[in-house]
């Protein structure tokens, strides 16, 4: 298994595509933060609470929703705004961690990089009709589909932590502070505690990764299944791009069974703002989390690597 995915991180690499990508992401990142740098406020963004709703107004906003549900969810968005006061009360907006903050955003065009990558590891060989061959090596199919889910989570590791130290040596550069020394308050649990600011968007590169990795074995289950067509190319980046967008309109006609899909999760650039899900939660009558969407993500990746090894055993 070692050998293959070795095998795969290799060919990958040896792409023109691959450094492109590497410099891409460097040049890009290294001018984004030059420009937000010379047009970045300080000014504290202040965090907006909406006041409870009567029931005729409730309805204006939500005519499928359920206003008893909603009487019942309003505490709890009341304790993330409070939270979120005390938070921001004590974080001091430095340029650091301004800067900093434009980071996920970046993380989640990363998996547009994972999307072609996990595209391509399984395309070439149906378009170029050496998939038979490949198959029947002496490796066995399953460890096949396997190195190459893990090829692919590697190459999400090995494109975000360029991302990362891309900011932090940009953002050194650019602020001449030391950035080590910034710290961020975040909420474990019910109480506050102050951890590094380089911590904190280091762990946060780990969360991303686990979202490009999903869509990766996404867009290699829909490889196979549409043998290498670049319809699994398309579908993969309209998951990714849309997905939220569609779930959203989706809760506005009632439809609160997606929650249970992992559509609405796809972009975790959602979750950097606890009072927006707070207060969609609460009018929708739903339950959103950065939490629950790690755990469906989980559960659905067992069913599409399930249906990947369905399709990799018929005749091709």
């Amino acid at each position: 298994m070692i050998s293959l995915i070795y095998a795969e991180i290799y060919k990958e690499s040896r792409k023109i595509v691959f450094k492109v990508f590497i410099l891409l992401i460097i040049f890009v990142s290294v001018l984004s933060l030059f420009i937000i740098s010379n047009n970045l406020s300080l000014d504290s963004e202040q965090v907006v609470s909406y006041p409870q709703l009567s029931k005729l107004e409730y309805k204006n906003v939500n005519k499928y929703g359920s206003y008893e549900q909603y009487l019942k969810d309003y505490s709890i968005y009341e304790n993330v705004v409070n939270k979120e006061i005390s938070k921001n009360d004590l974080n001091v907006n430095s340029k650091v961690s301004l800067l900093f903050s434009y980071y996920p955003t970046f993380l989640f065009v990363v998996g547009l990089i994972i999307i072609y990558f996990a595209y391509h590891i399984f395309s070439y060989d149906y378009q170029s009709k050496t998939i038979r061959y490949l198959f029947m090596s002496n490796k066995g199919r399953n460890k096949i589909l396997f190195s190459k889910i893990f090829a692919v989570f590697l190459l999400s590791v090995f494109f975000s932590m360029i991302l990362f130290f891309t900011f932090l040596i940009t953002i050194g550069l650019i602020t001449h502070e030391n950035i080590f020394l910034e710290g961020i308050n975040i909420f474990v649990g019910d109480s506050l505690k102050l951890i590094p600011l380089v911590l904190y968007y280091f762990v946060k590169s780990f969360i991303y990764i686990f979202l490009m990795s999903f869509i990766g074995i996404v867009t290699i289950c829909l490889t196979i299944v549409f043998k290498g067509s670049t319809f699994a190319l398309i579908m993969s980046n309209v998951i990714y791009f849309c997905s939220l967008l569609f779930s959203q309109l989706l809760f506005n006609y009632g439809y609160k069974f997606i929650e249970y899909t992992f559509l609405p999760y796809m972009d975790f650039t959602y979750f950097e703002s606890p009072t927006s899900v707070a207060f969609n939660n609460l009018i929708f009558n739903i339950d959103l989390s950065l939490k629950n969407g790690i755990i469906l993500m989980s559960l659905y990746s067992l069913v599409f690597i399930i249906i990947s090894l369905f399709f990799i055993k018929k005749d091709v």
